[in-house]
């Protein structure tokens, strides 16, 4: 579920991670951002990414903006796509069909791109690329193994909450980082 009837009504969301960041303690959004991959009912996979979107709730309105814009170009590549309004960076590539191992070797084709080369916070849509990259490089043996938590690890979020001397296991710790906001 992302909250947005909108966007749930019109693709399948296969997964996603919002990001959030504030400029300070009254809680002015700052950074509203979202990555998620979806399919249309064709079942053609589009991976989206929408950075400072004006409020939490903009961002879902302009993912709902860029997959339209995506899948339209699948459509027809002479398409001529929208501008996202809502948000001020945003870019979408198609996913090859899922083959049951990763995209190596396929150039991701950018279907649409807003402002690609700004740079902005990602706040915890980072947690998508750290999750891909340790479920890349660790075995199934390794996400098994059991991890003690440290004084360092501690980091504070609205996520799970882990204690020095805690004992998880990696793959505990992989789902714990995608909940919502766990910065551990």
């Amino acid at each position: 579920s992302v909250a947005n009837e909108t966007l749930e009504a019109s693709y399948h969301i296969i997964g996603g991670k919002t990001g959030s960041s504030y400029e300070d303690e009254g809680q002015s959004d700052a950074i509203n951002n979202l990555v998620m991959i979806a399919s249309d009912s064709r079942g053609r996979a589009v991976v989206g990414s929408v950075v400072e979107a004006n409020g939490m709730t903009n961002r879902f309105n302009a993912m709902k903006s860029l997959l339209d814009n995506a899948f339209a170009k699948l459509d027809d590549p002479s398409a001529t796509p929208a501008a996202i309004t809502t948000a001020e960076c945003a870019i979408a590539w198609a996913l090859p069909p899922y083959s049951g191992s990763m995209c190596e070797g396929y150039d991701l084709p950018v279907l649409y791109s807003q402002n690609p080369t700004i740079s902005h916070g990602t706040a915890s849509t980072i947690k998508v690329l750290t999750a891909i990259t340790a479920l890349d490089i660790l075995t199934n043996e390794d996400m098994q193994t059991w991890y003690t938590m440290t004084a360092d690890d501690i980091i504070g979020g609205s996520g799970a909450i882990f204690s020095a001397g805690d004992k998880v296991k990696i793959i505990d710790l992989l789902y714990a980082m995608m909940l919502p906001s766990s910065n551990m």
